[in-house]
């Protein structure tokens, strides 16, 4: 199943889920995302906050943080 939009229920639930002690079998999904999809939900005004609730919690890994670096990375170059 592709991801077609972003809306502000499902953005309020991603911002949830990522404030969890835990957010790394979260993360995992969203890294199995496509490409499209991840800059999709990042550039989105609703997705962006729920991007920006992973990236602030303390408790992702960095190697989670590097893995969605890589993928933003391939959109940048």
């Amino acid at each position: 199943m592709t991801l077609k939009s972003v809306n502000y229920h499902g953005s309020r639930i991603m911002q949830l889920l990522a404030s969890f002690e835990d957010p790394n079998p979260i993360m995992s999904s969203i890294l199995h995302m496509t490409n499209k999809e991840i800059h999709m939900v990042a550039c989105d005004k609703f997705g962006s906050w729920a991007v920006q609730k992973f990236l602030a919690n303390p408790n992702v890994t960095q190697k989670n943080l590097n893995a969605l670096y890589e993928r933003f990375k391939v959109k940048l170059n």
